[in-house]
């Protein structure tokens, strides 16, 4: 394991042991005596990886459609002709100056430099009065949600584990392997699952059903490339088969109305089906609102859209009721074919009541998601299709309005779960992305592209699939860019 000082240049500060800028709202300060004596300064450098995760100013975290962009390689999400930076995303052309690609990166070790100073001072506390454990549970989980999208981004990419790691030159970092981070991501899930309660401490935050959900989908993750370790699969189901049986203690369960999750209200923020997600507050102020969904995709409200649905994706999409609340058919009263872009609307981020910011939340892991992760895990674990397999992807068929599925065999029991895995969640973040890549399909879902999307430029082998690490991380550690 490599023990190195990550410097993010534009997002985070260098600090020492003995003095740590917490990037809070308040703008406090914590130093380790601070935060071993007070459970309260352990919860203030918690928060600042809450605020580093969801953005600042929008500039870093998954407050805007960051998290899109970096996945429009797969074939579910496209852009217009004027967005350069998401372009070069959707024809696999992106390059290590590309703008939207390092919001994620700067987030993702911003909280880590937060989470890991809460890891290495938790177990010092000496404050009697309040147990530590949520606190502690949540630094790891955030911690792991960071590597894990880093990791799946990046490939190769640096890696620390203790405060201590902060006092090296930075010239002298190198990246660790994906082997080496998924150890740390595993490591700190399992203390998180220790140490989370059953209930969320707030909206927003993590509980033990969250930990075991993410890490449910980094052991079916691990199973594909580039690590191709299938000796967890077991594992990802035994999880996922946890939290079905106790969703009812964790506060886990399918919203009954699809559409009902991507309006402005209790199903959108809060709602069951919400595993782990971000919350905002577009009320208060637009620099703490989300600017992925709201009028700013909805066309029929006069907005604009830097996203939208591939047309090929979108004729090959199954009627129902997830179909009709997923996509925007009807623009300013006419076909979306009449539309100057050619192109439908995703609904589920469209609402002009919201404005140009929002307080919808962005559901990171739905309970969806861990009933599908259950149902392929499961097949490919045991060589077989259970009942309990077909329950689970059936479930999630029933409430898209199509029909119940039986007498598959494995393989087609799989490529239906990964089929329904890209309907389910088309369009949100990069859960598509991340799947063609963990499977090696991304030149197989780009071979039918419509010839109105953007065609791919870029190689969709393997060796295209990580982003480059960004430039002004390199020019700091050369090492990086080696």
């Amino acid at each position: 394991m490599k023990k190195i000082l990550l410097i993010l240049m534009t997002a985070t500060v260098l600090v020492s042991c003995e003095d740590f800028l917490l990037e809070e709202p308040k703008g406090k300060l914590a130093g380790n005596e601070i935060l071993q004596n007070s459970a309260e300064g352990l919860d203030l450098a918690l928060n600042g990886a809450y605020v580093h995760l969801t953005g600042q100013n929008w500039s870093s975290g998954f407050n805007t459609m960051a998290q899109q962009s970096v996945g429009m390689g797969a074939d579910d999400i496209t852009t217009n002709t004027w967005d350069a930076d998401n372009m070069a995303f959707d024809k696999l052309s992106r390059t290590n100056t590309q703008g939207r690609m390092d919001q994620i990166w700067r987030g993702c070790y911003g909280a880590i430099q937060s989470t890991t100073l809460v890891i290495a001072n938790y177990p010092s506390s000496k404050d009697a009065a309040i147990n530590v454990d949520p606190i502690a549970g949540e630094a790891h989980f955030l911690r792991a949600f960071s590597y894990y999208w880093l990791v799946r981004l990046w490939g190769n990419i640096p890696l620390f584990e203790t405060i201590t790691d902060y006092q090296v030159d930075p010239k002298t970092i190198t990246k660790s392997s994906p082997a080496e981070v998924y150890n740390v991501i595993v490591s700190d899930l399992e203390m998180a699952i220790s140490k989370l309660p059953n209930s969320k401490r707030d909206p927003g935050r993590p509980n033990k059903g969250s930990a075991k959900a993410l890490l449910a989908d980094v052991y079916l993750t691990m199973a594909g490339w580039p690590l191709k370790d299938n000796s967890h699969l077991s594992e990802a189901a035994s999880l996922a088969s946890e939290i079905m049986a106790e969703k009812g203690a964790y506060g886990f369960d399918l919203v009954a109305d699809f559409a009902s999750l991507w309006v402005n209200g209790a199903n959108s923020v809060g709602s069951p089906e919400e595993v782990f997600a971000f919350h905002f507050n577009g009320a208060a102020d637009w620099t703490t609102g989300s600017s992925l969904y709201g009028q700013s995709n909805d066309l029929n409200a006069g907005g604009w859209t830097d996203a939208f649905p591939e047309l090929y994706f979108f004729n090959s999409f199954p009627a129902g009721a997830r179909h009709d609340a997923t996509f925007m058919t009807v623009i300013n009263g006419a076909p979306w074919q009449d539309h100057w872009n050619g192109h439908p609307g995703y609904k589920k981020f469209a609402d002009a009541s919201r404005g140009w910011v929002t307080s919808a939340s962005h559901m990171m892991i739905r309970y969806a998601h861990v009933l599908l992760i259950y149902a392929e895990a499961s097949a490919r674990a045991n060589n077989t299709v259970s009942a309990e397999s077909y329950a689970a992807i059936n479930a999630v068929r029933l409430r898209a309005g199509l029909a119940d599925l039986s007498g598959l065999s494995i393989q087609q029991f799989i490529d239906a779960v990964i089929n329904e895995r890209k309907w389910e969640f088309a369009g949100e973040g990069t859960t598509r992305w991340f799947d063609l890549i963990r499977l090696e399909k991304v030149a197989e879902a780009n071979a039918n592209k419509d010839p109105n999307d953007h065609q791919i430029v870029g190689s969709t082998a393997t060796d295209n699939y990580y982003l480059d690490i960004p430039y002004s991380e390199t020019v700091l550690m050369p090492g990086l860019g080696k």
